[in-house]
């Protein structure tokens, strides 16, 4: 299985909803997922690419050509290496859903 590393900003102006709806909608993309900083999350999926997850979350942040969002998005695939600081339940996250 592959993971992804999902990052977005949502602009202070944004409708109070909206970090509900994005975190709606990244919960239903796939059953497996970890969310270990705020606005930051791991995906794991075995059939969705970096672009098909972006374009299904760029609508919930009002990302559209021609639109003057200050929204950001960036889906980058979590390949092999990797190092960081994260609570040990993530790592062993990570560990489980790439073996899988």
């Amino acid at each position: 299985m592959k993971i992804y590393l999902v990052a977005y900003r949502v602009p202070k102006d944004a409708p109070s909803e909206t970090s509900a709806e994005i975190t709606g909608a990244i919960k239903a993309l796939t059953g497996y997922w970890s969310n270990p900083m705020p606005q930051v999350w791991l995906v794991g999926t075995s059939d969705l690419s970096a672009k098909e997850i972006s374009e299904r979350l760029q609508g919930v942040l009002g990302l559209a050509e021609g639109t003057k969002s200050k929204a950001h998005i960036l889906v980058t695939r979590f390949d092999q290496e990797h190092q960081g600081w994260l609570p040990k339940a993530t790592w062993e996250w990570v560990t489980e859903v790439s073996s899988s």
